[in-house]
């Protein structure tokens, strides 16, 4: 990475949580998650813990502000870690959507045709199987508690005022500079890393396997740019269809690219330092294995069947 990427990306980090934290602190003092809470403990109230029914609906907007929200109710005892490994899981399918019509239609969809839809529609089967699954758990966990939780019983009246605004981003910036003071030692170390190689020393052993599965030079070009970025490693993928490339190699490339990257890159420079910053870190390992061991294992197991194929 160069010293370029390395500002830009811990600017646009800092940035995005300044805005998820100002965000959740404004939902909060302005009424509207109790609002929300009103509304959404209706539909998702049997299957997510009613202090965390707003969460999939955040997600939509943003995921950092979804967590920032999370957090603060787990500090405050309202819930369990249970309670927010289900209401995480549960939001997967609100951030696919998020993802559809931020990234997928405007970006993917013209660039690569068909494949994409099918690779929407693949990746969406997951998110709706994981949803289906954490609902059925969620109704038979919360089936005997939400009507007695405070969530029922609380104002839902919004109070959208000049004062709330000021005081939401006070607490926002105040929340990030904590964040700040977690995040920016991690973030450096993991910088550090990437621009010694090591996690290129990583790509390097993988290459071996990677050619075992029906992967060629523009194949591999494809999952070394993912690595770096997916949305970039797509203008590849077009150079694949060009090329006569088979729709299953295609995809397979897309998503073995997508598990590459979630391992390599994101888990180290976003997921974990951010998860260790605001959360507490006996829960971090699980949450991990949750939002990105499960996901790159299903993505990682289905881009080598379709290059089987």
């Amino acid at each position: 990475m160069s010293p370029q990427t390395i500002i830009y990306t811990y600017i646009y980090i800092t940035l995005s949580v300044l805005f998820g934290n100002t965000l959740a602190k404004l939902l909060l003092e302005a009424n509207i998650i109790n609002a929300v809470n009103t509304k959404t403990s209706k539909i998702l109230g049997k299957s997510i813990h009613p202090e965390l029914t707003p969460i999939p609906l955040l997600y939509l907007i943003s995921p950092r502000a979804a967590h920032a929200h999370a957090s603060q109710i787990l500090k405050q005892g309202l819930i369990k870690p249970i309670d927010l490994y289900i209401a995480l899981l549960a939001s997967d399918l609100f951030l696919r959507i998020m993802y559809i019509y931020r990234y997928y239609i405007p970006l993917m969809l013209p660039l690569l045709g068909i494949i994409a839809l099918y690779f929407i529609a693949l990746r969406i089967i997951f998110d709706i199987i994981l949803f289906t699954t954490v609902t059925i758990y969620g109704i038979h966990k919360y089936k005997n508690t939400n009507k007695n939780t405070p969530a029922y019983q609380r104002d839902t009246r919004i109070m959208l005022t000049r004062k709330t605004l000021v005081n939401s981003i006070k607490m926002g910036a105040k929340d990030t500079i904590t964040f700040l003071y977690k995040f920016t030692p991690l973030y450096i170390l993991i910088a550090v890393l990437m621009n010694i190689n090591v996690f290129s020393y990583v790509t390097s052993i993988l290459k071996p396997y990677l050619k075992r599965i029906n992967i060629d030079s523009l194949g591999l070009t494809y999952l070394i740019t993912a690595i770096t970025s997916p949305r970039i490693a797509w203008g590849i993928a077009k150079i694949m269809i060009d090329n006569g490339y088979y729709f299953t190699n295609i995809l397979g490339c897309i998503f073995l690219g997508n598990a590459l990257y979630l391992l390599l890159n994101e888990l180290w420079m976003r997921i974990i330092p951010f998860y260790i910053s605001i959360y507490p870190k006996n829960i971090v390992p699980k949450l991990i294995l949750l939002r990105a061991i499960l996901p790159a294992t299903y993505n990682m197991i289905l881009g080598i069947l379709l290059l089987e194929i």
